[in-house]
């Protein structure tokens, strides 16, 4: 997968527009749906970077719990497949425009005591929803860097359900 690769999912075509993360078992792209030109992040597990089936495991387990939430404040689960050429699985999400808590304050963001603790409340909430679900969600990796803040309003989404466990 590249940029400007059209990569057809389960119920829609996705065009990449750019590499906006890589790992070690996988990377991420910005792309637009071509349905409706709304703007997702593709999250594809490269098969050929496995070192055991953990990463495999959690990955589909990744997917099929974004799968069944719905929160304001958790980017929207859009599709997950295999991509065509068979050397990965992807993940389609909702695109939230904006930067991490971390890279945020690392660009001197100012802290103001009302503006974190409404932050906070937020993630706050979002954590209550997942644990009343039956059977409970746990993300396990609530940190700086897995929350964005939206660009203009600065609302905190959650995101990055890789460790999560139901």
């Amino acid at each position: 997968m590249s940029n400007l690769q059209t990569v057809k999912g389960t119920g829609d075509s996705y065009e990449t527009q750019r590499k906006i993360g890589e790992g070690g078992f996988g990377e991420t792209f910005l792309a637009t749906a071509q349905s409706d030109g709304s703007a997702v992040v593709l999250k594809r597990l490269r098969i050929e970077r496995l070192e055991d089936w953990k990463a495999l495991e959690l990955f589909e387990r990744e997917a099929r719990v974004l799968a069944t939430l719905e929160h304001p404040n958790i980017p929207r689960y859009v599709d997950a497949f295999e991509d065509a050429d068979g050397g990965g699985l992807v993940l389609v999400q909702e695109y939230v425009e904006g930067k991490t808590l971390r890279a945020s304050l690392q660009d001197g963001m100012p802290l103001e005591e009302a503006v974190m603790t409404r932050w906070l409340l937020k993630v706050l909430e979002v954590c209550a929803y997942l644990h009343a679900l039956d059977p409970p969600v746990i993300h396990r990796d609530v940190n700086p860097n897995n929350i964005i803040l939206r660009d203009g309003d600065t609302e905190p989404f959650l995101i990055d359900f890789g460790t999560v466990q139901a």
